[in-house]
């Protein structure tokens, strides 16, 4: 559980315990006051009646507790709703999380094998040389491999590239 869900869930105890203290406060008041009555020999009905009206009297604003006590209840499950929401939300997140993540690693993967494999598949290489393309940089042999599809090259004609201070080659890996 997160933080977040560790706060909403002591919220909710806290909500519970509110609402139902007074309501059961009462409860047990009332009950016990009726059996004493009871006990005195009065009727049960009568005991009940005069025991409501005890209460009414002594606890003017009970209704207004008991209503504040049913809202607290609410909250309380909404709380609780939202916690539970918010859990499987964060449960479906961390799958995410790790389902990109192994997509992230098997793209990496794929990037540098597929040119490779595609070459050594040929036969035309040796051992040496494939070694020797797979240590190369990131995108170094599909950038190579995209200029040499884009546009057949006119070999021993003239260039229309103005050289640069560097070797032509190594310009054309730094680009």
């Amino acid at each position: 559980m997160s933080e977040i869900t560790d706060l909403l869930t002591s919220q909710v105890e806290h909500f519970k315990n509110k609402a139902s203290a007074p309501a059961a406060e009462v409860e047990m008041i009332k009950l016990a006051t009726v059996t004493s009555l009871i006990e005195g020999g009065i009727d049960t009905a009568e005991a009940e009646s005069l025991t409501d009206s005890l209460i009414d009297r002594a606890c003017p604003d009970l209704q207004a507790t008991l209503e504040k006590s049913a809202q607290f209840n609410t909250i309380a499950t909404i709380l609780e709703k939202a916690a539970s929401y918010i859990a499987e939300l964060e449960t479906k997140l961390e799958d995410s999380t790790a389902s990109i993540i192994a997509m992230e690693k098997a793209a990496e993967a794929d990037t540098k094998a597929p040119s490779v494999s595609a070459l050594e598949d040929t036969g035309m290489f040796t051992n040496e040389d494939l070694q020797a393309l797979r240590a190369l940089e990131g995108n170094t042999l599909s950038k190579v491999a995209s200029h040499i599809m884009s546009s057949p090259r006119a070999m021993g004609g003239p260039s229309n590239r103005i050289s640069a201070d560097i070797d032509a080659f190594t310009q054309f890996l730094t680009e």
